[in-house]
């Protein structure tokens, strides 16, 4: 098999005005219409909006302290609770063998989640807990 050399016609290709070349060259940005720019910065600031409200509010709501039930205090005594402030390095087991007073701190520990309405029992530094006299 043999290579065939196809010649193509020179003399129909248009020769671009030297003008028009040197402005391809220094306008290579494409023009964006008013419009246009418009709707990208309105939809930019829109997300720049909505992700700060959310990581502010997000964030804030994650950082209230733990506060006692309002059921629970309804239906004994306000006299039957002290408040404690969850120290750096606190956990519940040790607040349960300061508070505990001869009751297994297991139990204890379920009464303050319980109370509290805590997720789980993790507590951090800042947290006001009430805590059952024993």
């Amino acid at each position: 098999m043999s290579a065939q050399i196809i010649e193509f016609p020179m003399h129909r290709v248009r020769q671009v005005r030297s003008d028009k070349a040197n402005q391809v060259f220094q306008n290579s940005a494409p023009q964006v219409r008013p419009s246009v720019r418009i709707a990208r910065r309105l939809i930019a600031w829109t997300v720049l909006v909505i992700t700060a409200y959310l990581l502010f509010f997000g964030q804030a709501s994650a950082v209230q302290p733990a506060e006692a039930n309002n059921a629970a205090l309804t239906n004994s005594s306000a006299k039957n609770f002290i408040y404690v402030t969850v120290m750096s390095g606190d956990s519940l087991w040790a607040i349960a063998e300061r508070h505990a007073s001869g009751r297994d701190p297991r139990d204890f520990i379920q009464d303050v989640v319980s109370l509290n309405n805590l997720s789980d029992t993790v507590v951090s530094a800042g947290m006001r807990l009430a805590i059952p006299r024993s």
